[in-house]
């Protein structure tokens, strides 16, 4: 009994390994992987490049990444011609040549740092990539916005585009078959895979990249604390926005302290707008009364309403006035007046048409509804005085400052786009922006408040804006704030208009802060991108004085 089943043990093993035999042979003959770990052959992958996602103007210039040099990876043994690669890395590695010379020897794959990516096709052996890297420099800062250290958007852009740039980052690897010393074998088993990283892919803006630039170096020059919006008249697309003060997105710790508040996106927050409200009481008024652009109304530098006094900022008067030089000269008094004339319901009635207190949607990227008063409400004769001189609980942010200036120019309600569309590997996707061709103002009143916006630049406060060889109209506005500090009243100061007055191409709107250290001019700037904007040649803008 013993010895039968010794017998039957060793037939089993007998069996099983002819059957190990069977499958090590099975393997040997159609299984690559196995037979090269068999031979002590592996595969070897080196990760090279790798980026997020792209974002580009509306010209498709990548404005996310800046080009860094590039990247070059080296295969000896596909190299045919030793002098033609020696000769093209002399122009652009980083590394000695002498350094490179022995590498090539050692006839292993390998990479270099480029200084820069060379026009003419790279020699047989040699794989040459540009290098992109993130921008860590402020330009569109605030409106890209910055993701955090576990590389998740936080704000802006990359924080409503996140997971669309991440599934449209790429990356660049090499593959190759050596032994277990990194000894390569055959070329054959060589390999480059880009995977998406040389395709243009990602999301699509608006914005010019000239024009925010231009935007950007303006604020740094004479911009604190504010902001400013460019928007192409044409289709009310958001050409530019730049808010100050910047911050660092490496130290964001240090700007959640900052009383300016640096995070904040200063085009999308909520201010009280001052007399550029002004703009709407004249159009509810011409829409209600045409006629009413030639009343008459002596300013003597104070009203009485109720029982307080309102006074303006002439404290002198301006003395008779119709409607257009009130308007040019900011005259309080005047349209105290005439928004009794007018009537809080249609006022309220006229802002709500022209699309204020409505959210601004940029395809996901929201800005906060303005703050009106509604129409039904029931308020006092100070308050509706309070509101024509756009006190009170008005608040608007300069996105919404550019749909009165919009409206004013077209008589249409504005509906802006910010997005144009996504590139994706398979195609593009246009963002559907919906332009609603509504009209809100009659032809009449927006040739009237054009008239006006003129004349507030050449003869009213907005003179600082005025150049000769670029014509604009616009209006000023100095908004009380009720905050003092250092025993001075803290006060806004707001310039919105458009050039050239003839054919507008672009609207402006100016936001400083009056929190800020410096006394910033919102009409200097307006000129200053007006100038820029309109002349690419930098010795023109000398001209213009």
């Amino acid at each position: 009994m013993y010895i039968r089943r010794v017998y039957t043990l060793f037939c089993a093993m007998i069996l099983l390994s002819g059957a190990l035999i069977l499958k090590l042979y099975d393997i040997a003959m159609y299984d690559d992987t196995a037979v090269g770990a068999l031979s002590g052959q592996y595969t070897r992958k080196v990760a090279v490049l790798e980026r997020t996602g792209f974002v580009f103007d509306r010209n498709e210039n990548i404005i996310s990444h800046k080009t860094d040099g590039g990247v070059c990876v080296i295969n000896p043994q596909s190299i045919r011609d030793e002098n033609d690669v020696v000769e093209y890395l002399e122009k652009c590695a980083k590394t000695d040549i002498n350094e490179i010379i022995e590498k090539l020897y050692k006839n292993e794959p390998f990479t270099l740092a480029l200084e820069n990516v060379p026009d003419q096709n790279a020699p047989c052996g040699l794989y040459v990539f540009e290098k992109y890297d993130e921008n860590d420099n402020f330009f569109c800062r605030h409106l890209l916005g910055y993701r955090n250290a576990d590389g998740k958007g936080v704000a802006g852009v990359y924080r409503r585009f996140g997971e669309t740039l991440s599934f449209l980052s790429g990356s660049i690897e090499y593959t190759y078959e050596a032994d277990p010393k990194n000894k390569p074998f055959s070329d054959n088993g060589f390999r480059i895979s880009d995977k998406n990283y040389s395709a243009k892919n990602g999301v699509v803006l608006t914005i010019d990249e000239r024009i925010q630039r231009i935007c950007d170096e303006v604020c740094d020059e004479n911009l604190v604390n504010g902001a400013v919006v460019v928007c192409d008249v044409s289709d009310n697309s958001i050409a530019a926005i730049s808010s100050r003060p910047l911050y660092e997105k490496d130290n964001i710790a240090k700007s959640l302290d900052s009383p300016s508040g640096d995070l904040i996106n200063k085009a999308f927050a909520l201010y009280t707008p001052g007399s550029v409200f002004k703009t709407v009481v004249a159009a509810s008024a011409l829409e209600k009364n045409p006629g009413l652009f030639d009343f008459e109304y002596e300013c003597t530098g104070s009203v009485k309403v109720g029982e307080k006094v309102f006074r303006c900022h002439n404290l002198a008067g301006h003395g008779k006035q119709t409607m257009k030089e009130a308007y040019a000269n900011s005259c309080n008094t005047y349209f105290y007046t005439l928004a009794s004339k007018v009537g809080y319901e249609e006022i309220c009635y006229t802002a709500k048409e022209m699309g204020l207190g409505e959210e601004t949607a940029f395809s996901g990227i929201n800005v906060r509804k303005a703050s009106i008063p509604k129409a039904e409400e029931s308020h006092p004769a100070l308050y509706l005085a309070n509101m024509a001189i756009g006190q009170g609980d008005l608040l608007f942010s300069p996105v919404d400052v550019m749909k009165i200036i919009l409206c004013a120019l077209s008589g249409e309600k504005a509906s802006f786009s910010l997005v144009k569309r996504i590139i994706y590997p398979s195609g593009s996707a246009e963002i559907e922006n919906k332009r609603e061709k509504k009209r809100v103002l009659c032809e009449n009143t927006v040739e009237k408040l054009k008239i006006m916006m003129r004349y507030c630049v050449t003869d009213g406060t907005g003179k600082e804006a005025y150049t000769p060889d670029i014509s604009s109209g616009a209006k000023t506005a100095t908004a009380q704030t009720g905050q003092f500090e250092d025993g001075r009243e803290i006060l806004h100061k707001w310039f919105a208009g458009y050039f050239p007055e003839e054919k507008p191409q672009y609207a402006v709107v100016v936001f400083c802060d009056g929190h800020a250290k410096n006394n910033a001019s919102a009409a200097k700037i307006f000129k200053e991108l007006a100038k820029r904007i309109s002349f690419t040649n930098e010795s023109m803008y000398d001209k213009i004085e």
